[in-house]
């Protein structure tokens, strides 16, 4: 009896750290696709820079395209030069192509979880930043109030005051963006709130441009837009619902 009651506490362990284990691998790989893609861009300004350290101006389908590359350094006459860019590039190529390795890891973790499939619905949000939104918040249980889900984010709001007037008292406290917060979920958001300001017109589009109408300060109104977005689709992972734009 002690056998199989401790068998069948084993099975039901093994289940929930399965899966626990599959959300740790998804974050794992989309962290290391923003590590690797931020080396490759890095790559990609060397270049650059060691070409305006020569007086040279390189096309940017030069950088990336590896025909147009060939062409380019087969015309070029500064030899220092060209040895220079063929060392970086071997470095920029095997980056370009661990970036296209983890996208690749990523996305197969990325299609056991509906709800970014259905985030990818919203304006601006793609595979790329539903899943970073998807890995970085780990659950929509995490914060109890949207609030706190906005700071955490970087879009949110904290009031802070900083020294004292001529008659010694605390100046007013104002309201800002927090300091510390998820640089990556930051990005992403701020990013997604971006691309849906400059989509064709859609509900948070239409809420951009009546703030902008309000004398809203386009800085400030693209970050309510973004905890909007937020907001949105913390709502629809916890109600497990599709993107309606008429409720936005």
């Amino acid at each position: 009896m002690e056998t199989f009651a401790a068998t069948g506490q084993s099975k039901r362990s093994e289940k929930p750290s399965s899966g626990l284990s599959h959300r740790a691998h998804l974050k794992h790989w989309i962290s290391l696709y923003h590590d690797r893609g931020r080396d490759a861009v890095r790559d990609i300004n060397k270049i650059r820079a060691c070409c305006r350290m020569h007086g040279v101006r390189i096309p940017r389908k030069v950088v990336r395209n590896r025909v147009h590359r060939r062409q380019w350094l087969s015309g070029l006459d500064n030899p220092v030069l060209k040895a220079q860019l063929q060392m970086l590039w071997i470095g920029y190529d095997a980056t370009k192509e661990q970036v296209e390795l983890a996208k690749k890891q990523f996305s197969s973790y990325a299609r056991k979880y509906p709800i970014i499939k259905s985030w990818c619905k919203l304006p601006g949000v793609g595979p790329i930043r539903a899943t970073t939104i998807f890995a970085y918040l780990d659950t929509p249980w995490r914060f109890k109030n949207r609030a706190k889900l906005h700071k955490y984010c970087g879009v949110g709001l904290v009031r802070a005051s900083s020294g004292k007037d001529k008659k010694g008292r605390p100046k007013p406290a104002r309201l800002k963006l927090p300091w510390v917060v998820n640089r990556r979920l930051k990005n992403a958001v701020i990013g997604a709130a971006t691309s849906a300001i400059g989509h064709r017109d859609n509900a948070f589009k239409d809420y951009y441009e009546r703030m902008i109408s309000n004398g809203i300060s386009p800085t400030n109104a693209k970050h309510s837009v973004a905890r909007k977005m937020v907001s949105t689709m913390s709502a629809m992972w916890k109600t497990g619902s599709e993107y309606d734009e008429k409720l936005v």
